[in-house]
C-alpha cells in the first residue's frame, strides 16, 4: 500500500500589529493520515526563544490542522515560527519529522530599547554623544531631539543623525541579536548649560513616541570654602558650591589631625543645595560642624551626586583650642581689622607731623605792628599816585629776602595820616590819595611784595587788629 510523509502548509490569519492576535495555522496532508502535530517553536535568528508554543490540536488526532493563537502582541513575539508534525513516515529528506516555518514582523509605533543608556555623561569642555536605539516596522519618517520644547537644531556644535545596529535585547528571557536603528545627539564644547534633559521623539506612519535622556557629570570642585566663627560647640563653615553637574548634590566636610591624615566626615552628610534655610542670600551656604577636642586639624570639603564625587577643596587650617579661648572671629574680620588700625596710625602721625612743623615755621616770625602804630605822623610832599623810590629790594612773591622789617611801610613818613579815635578806642588807618589827577594816573599802594601773615589791604571792610607776635594769636 503507498504511504507518504505529510506535507505542511502555513497560513497566517489575525493581525500583526502591537497589542492585536495573530493566529498562524500548519496544515498537514499524506498518508496515512493519523499525523501528530509537536509544539510550535518560536526563533529570532538561530536562537530559540520558545519551544513549547502548543496549538490547539497537538498529538495524535484524527484533524489535520494545527492552530497557534498569539494574543495582545508585543515586540518580542517578532521572530520565526516553526511548525512541526509527522504521520510514521520518513520524507525525501530521510527525517520522519516534517517542518514549515513562517516570520512574524510585529507592526506598531516605534519601541525604545536598551533605556539603561537615556543618561549620558560628560565634563564642561568636552564632547558628549546621546544615542537612543529603537525598533520600528514600519520605519520612521521623523526623528527630532528636543530641549525645553525646542528642536535641537544642526549647528557646528550639535549635530543629529540615524544609524542602524545589531544589539542585544531579551525576548521572553532569552539574549537575542535584533538590528535595530539608533538616534544620535552629538554635543561638542559642553557648558554648564548643555547639562539638561533632552526629549527624542521619533514617529511612523502607524504612530508617534518619545524618551526622555538627560546629559549628567559629576560635580566640580567647590569654589570657596572657609571657617567664619568658633561656636560655643562647633564651628561654622562658609562655602560656594562648585556646578551641580546637572544633579543634585550632596555635600560632605572632612577633617583630620594635621599629624595622622585619618579623614573623619562630619555630621552634615546629608546637606543639599535645595535646602534653602543653609542659604544667605548672596549665594554661599552656611554649616556648623561638631568642634573636635582641642589640637591641629585640616578640613576640606566636596560634594557628590548620583554620577559621582568633585574633587576635594583646598584644605582649611584650623586650630581648636581650649574653651577659654576659643572666641576667635573670622580671620579675614582680624586682617580688616588689623589694616584699619595702622591707616589710623599714620593719618594721626602725619598729621602731628605737619602740626609741629606749621607751629615752628610760624613760631619764627615776629611782627612790629605795636612799632609802627607809635611813631609820630607826618605831612606828605610827594605825590603817590605813580613815581616813587623803592628803598626795598625787588623780588618775586615767595622769594626769600633779607630786609628790616620795616621795609612794608616804605612811604610810612611821606604820608599825613590822621589818628582818629573811637569808641572802640581801636586805630583805623585811612588811606589818604594826595593831589589826584583825574583820568590819568592811578593809585599805587606800595609794599605788597613785602606782606606777611599778618598784614591784609581791604578798601570795603574793616578788619580786626592785628597781632604783636605769636603769643597773641
Amino acid at each position: 500500500m503507498f504511504s507518504d510523509a505529510p506535507d505542511i502548509n502555513v497560513t497566517v490569519t489575525g493581525s500583526d500589529h502591537l497589542n492585536l492576535t495573530w493566529n498562524v495555522t500548519c496544515e498537514a496532508s499524506g498518508f496515512p493520515t493519523n499525523y501528530t502535530f509537536h509544539p510550535w517553536k518560536h526563533m529570532l535568528g538561530e536562537v530559540t526563544i520558545r519551544s513549547d508554543l502548543h496549538g490547539n490540536h497537538e498529538g495524535v488526532i484524527n484533524s489535520s490542522k494545527n492552530t497557534l493563537n498569539l494574543n495582545n502582541l508585543s515586540l518580542e513575539d517578532t521572530g520565526t515560527y516553526v511548525c512541526s508534525a509527522d504521520n510514521g513516515v520518513r520524507g525525501i529528506n530521510g527525517d520522519i519529522i516534517q517542518t514549515k516555518a513562517t516570520v512574524l514582523y510585529v507592526k506598531g509605533k516605534p519601541v525604545f530599547v536598551n533605556k539603561k543608556h537615556v543618561v549620558f555623561t560628560g565634563e564642561i569642555g568636552s564632547s558628549v554623544e546621546l544615542f537612543v536605539d529603537f525598533y520600528s516596522d514600519p520605519i520612521v519618517t521623523d526623528f527630532t531631539f528636543k530641549r525645553h520644547g525646542s528642536n535641537v537644531e544642526n549647528t557646528s556644535r550639535t549635530h543629529t543623525y540615524l544609524s542602524s545596529t545589531v544589539v542585544e535585547v531579551l525576548f521572553y528571557n532569552k539574549t537575542v541579536n535584533l538590528t535595530v536603528s539608533r538616534a544620535h545627539l552629538l554635543i561638542n564644547n559642553l557648558t554648564e548649560d548643555d547639562f539638561d534633559d533632552y526629549n527624542l521623539v521619533l514617529e511612523n506612519s502607524i504612530g508617534r513616541t518619545d524618551v526622555k535622556t538627560h546629559i549628567s557629570g559629576r560635580p566640580l570642585m567647590i569654589a570657596t570654602f572657609y571657617y567664619n566663627r568658633f561656636m560655643k560647640d562647633g564651628i561654622e563653615f562658609h562655602f560656594r558650591p562648585g556646578f551641580n553637574g546637572g544633579r543634585k548634590q550632596t555635600f560632605v566636610i572632612e577633617y583630620s589631625s594635621v599629624t595622622s591624615l585619618v579623614w573623619t566626615n562630619t555630621s552634615i552628610t546629608d546637606l543639599q543645595e535645595d535646602q534653602t534655610e543653609h542659604r544667605l542670600p548672596n549665594g554661599t551656604y552656611f554649616v556648623t560642624v561638631t568642634k573636635p577636642s582641642p589640637g591641629d586639624y585640616i578640613y576640606r570639603m566636596y560634594s557628590r551626586n548620583s554620577i559621582g564625587r568633585s574633587p576635594d577643596s583646598l584644605n582649611v587650617s584650623v586650630a581648636i583650642l581650649s574653651d577659654n579661648n576659643n572666641s576667635h572671629a573670622n580671620p579675614l574680620v582680624k586682617v580688616v581689622a588689623g589694616c584699619i588700625v595702622i591707616a589710623i596710625l599714620v593719618i594721626l602721625c602725619v598729621a602731628a607731623i605737619r602740626f609741629l612743623m606749621t607751629k615752628r615755621i610760624l613760631s619764627t616770625k615776629k611782627s612790629r605792628g605795636a612799632f609802627y602804630e607809635n611813631m609820630p605822623l607826618q605831612n606828605a610832599n610827594v605825590n603817590v599816585y605813580s613815581e616813587y623810590v623803592n628803598n626795598s629790594a625787588v623780588r618775586q612773591f615767595g622769594a626769600e629776602v633779607n630786609e628790616d622789617a620795616e621795609s612794608v611801610y616804605e612811604n610810612r613818613n611821606d604820608v599825613d595820616m590822621t589818628v582818629l579815635g573811637h569808641e572802640d578806642n581801636l586805630l583805623y588807618a585811612d588811606l589818604e590819595l594826595v593831589n589826584p589827577k583825574a583820568n590819568k594816573e592811578k593809585p599805587i599802594v606800595h609794599g605788597l611784595q613785602n606782606r606777611t601773615e599778618y598784614a591784609e589791604i581791604s578798601f570795603g571792610k574793616r578788619g580786626e587788629p592785628l597781632p604783636d607776635s605769636d603769643d597773641e594769636k
